[in-house]
């Protein structure tokens, strides 16, 4: 398990819709809910529907 240092700010968790059929990708803010596989909307390019291919976290590392 990581720690945090005190002043650190909490991690961002993101989520990564695709469309299998033309390869768009998108990042967005992860939701309640949310998990790899799930089929998350339409694709607004070729209206095939999209999935959630990837959830991650990013962390803001302090400013020096």
């Amino acid at each position: 398990m990581m720690s945090r240092q005190k002043n650190q700010q909490p991690p961002k968790y993101y989520a990564v819709e695709e469309c299998p059929k033309c390869g768009y990708k998108i990042k967005r803010d992860f939701k309640d809910g949310d998990y790899v596989l799930k089929i998350s909307g339409v694709c607004p390019k070729d209206n095939s529907p999209m999935f959630i291919s990837m959830i991650y976290t990013e962390v803001e590392q302090p400013k020096k």
